[in-house]
This record gives structure tokens, C-alpha cells and sequence, in this order.
């Protein structure tokens, strides 16, 4: 579920600041706050992942980031089909969606990590943290290549569709 879960943020991260840059002909500060923008919304929802997962459980908590994620991504998408006629609007979308994936990492892997140490046993948790971190990195690594490859032959729209 993280590998899966992931691949929409790994995805994208290599194509954001090329796309705000050379596709929306924008500075590099907007590059920079579209990449880092998820980042701050993983870090200032954590603490209501964790809450949510204590209160629901964590099965239905991870279950419930993927469609958040799958937002995102759709959000991307809307962010190039607006293209750069409507680049105030482009970016917003831009921008909503890297909230939306980061509340969606957060969610995501607080449930992920504590369903699987509820599954596996508290004496196993450092293993899970450890193989949860290897899917979650793997998948950043994957996701790379993989849009990097797209961007090469096509566009951010390519990357977003995926």
C-alpha cells in the first residue's frame, strides 16, 4: 500500500519545477514553494493523522488516503489542461494538489506504519518503520525515473496522468 501510495508523490516531485518554470513561465520561487508546499502540509498534518488513526483505526485511515491522493494527482492533471492562457489558475490547482498529496502522505503512511506493527506485533516494529521507509524511498527513487522518462518525451500532463 505505501509503494502504491507513493508513486503519486514520487512521480512528480523530479517534473514540478520544470513544469511551474519552463510550462507556466514562472520564477523559481514559485518553483520552489510548488515543491516544497507538500512537504509543509505532510509536517502540519501529522499530528491529525495520528489522532485520526487513533480515534478510527488504522485500516480505514489508510484507506481513506489513497482517494486523497488519487486527488492530487487529478488536480495536477487540471493544472495543465488550464496550461499557461490561465497561469494564475494553473498554479493554483498546482498548489492544492501538493496540499492535498501531502495530507495524503501523512495519512497514509501514520496508518500504514500502525497497521502493520498492530499486524505484525510491537516487537516487530522496527522492522516495519524500516521496510515502510524502504517501500516509501524506493518508490520516490521509481517515480524519478518514471518522470523524468515522460517528461522526456512529452509533458507534465503525461506525468499527471500517471
Amino acid at each position: 500500500m505505501v509503494f502504491t501510495g507513493f508513486l503519486a508523490i514520487g512521480i512528480p516531485l523530479p517534473a514540478i519545477v520544470s513544469f511551474v518554470r519552463e510550462e507556466l513561465g514562472l520564477a523559481s520561487t514559485l518553483a520552489g514553494l510548488a515543491f516544497g508546499l507538500q512537504s509543509r502540509a505532510t509536517i502540519l498534518s501529522r499530528h491529525a493523522a495520528g489522532s485520526m488513526v487513533d480515534r478510527h483505526g488504522a485500516h480505514p485511515i489508510a484507506l481513506a488516503a489513497m482517494p486523497v491522493l488519487l486527488l492530487s494527482t487529478g488536480l495536477y492533471l487540471g493544472s495543465t489542461l488550464t496550461g499557461s492562457a490561465h497561469t494564475p489558475l494553473s498554479l493554483g490547482l498546482l498548489l492544492c494538489g501538493r496540499v492535498f498529496a501531502g495530507n495524503g502522505e501523512s495519512f497514509l503512511l501514520t496508518s500504514a506504519i500502525v497497521w502493520a506493527i498492530n499486524l505484525s506485533g510491537i516487537a516487530n516494529s522496527g522492522q516495519v518503520m524500516a521496510r515502510q521507509a524502504l517501500a516509501m524511498f524506493l518508490t520516490i527513487g521509481v517515480g524519478g525515473f518514471v518522470s523524468i522518462e515522460l517528461m522526456t518525451v512529452s509533458s507534465f500532463a503525461s506525468v499527471a496522468f500517471v
